[in-house]
């Protein structure tokens, strides 16, 4: 078990690896006090101490209980079983998986949905139960299962972003947060989730953080055009002031 562990842990490394950009992105966000090299390191600390959390992996154990018990209701008994026949397979895969690692595995990074042998359309299907979910106002199993997406494709950023929404239903603003800038890094241009961010920030009441946050959505919102650029821009009139 420990040297699945330790996998496990350099995986989760690569993982984040490729989450962090290029040297010259973190350049946006440096000042006098903090340079661009500073922010890049604090940024990939961030990842990695979220992917390592006890409470991410216990969360991750729990997943596939609520995805059996919920998804039924959603879609069809043909499609479940397709999405039933993955994860009961799921462990499986990821023991021949592990066993077939080697030093040239590691050149690229390695999915956890890739090693536990889950289809886009399974992700997917997981994805439109904890939309679902959030409809409810289920939002601690609706997080659950966003978590389960973000460690299986971290790439992706609406899964990142439904997450931090979730956390922020629950008032779980710092979480929130740390999650929003994953979405940020992987795709600088979507001002949702620094829109996010100045919110969370706004309800713990430190303007000081909030500011760049704002700043950097009115930069991104510039750049914008069409019925998107009017949106922000109302949204960001919407705001409270800082």
């Amino acid at each position: 078990m420990a040297k699945i562990d330790t996998i496990l842990d350099e995986l989760i490394e690569s993982q984040v690896e490729s989450l962090i950009q290029d040297d010259s992105y973190y350049q946006h966000f440096a000042t006098s006090l903090k340079p661009a090299s500073q922010i890049k390191m604090e940024h990939k600390k961030q990842l990695l101490d979220f992917f390592k959390l006890t409470e991410l992996r216990k969360q991750l154990e729990s997943a596939p209980l609520l995805i059996e018990s919920l998804l039924p209701e959603l879609i069809s008994a043909e499609e479940f079983a397709k999405v039933k026949g993955e994860l009961d397979q799921s462990s499986e895969h990821f023991i021949t998986f592990i066993a077939s690692m080697n030093k040239k595995t590691a050149e690229k990074p390695v999915l956890f949905q890739e090693m536990f042998g889950l289809s886009d359309e399974t992700l997917l299907y997981i994805y439109e139960l904890s939309v679902d979910l959030v409809k409810k106002g289920k939002y601690e199993e609706a997080n659950t299962l966003f978590v389960f997406l973000t460690t299986l494709a971290p790439h992706v950023p609406s899964y990142w972003i439904a997450e931090g929404a979730c956390l922020q239903a629950l008032n779980r603003h710092e979480e929130a947060i740390a999650v929003f800038s994953a979405a940020k890094f992987l795709n600088p241009s979507d001002p949702a989730p620094f829109a996010y961010s100045v919110e969370s920030y706004y309800m713990l009441k430190d303007t000081e953080k909030a500011k760049p946050e704002l700043d950097a959505l009115k930069e991104i919102v510039k750049l914008s055009s069409g019925d998107e650029k009017i949106k922000w821009e109302q949204k960001i009139k919407d705001m409270p002031a800082l």
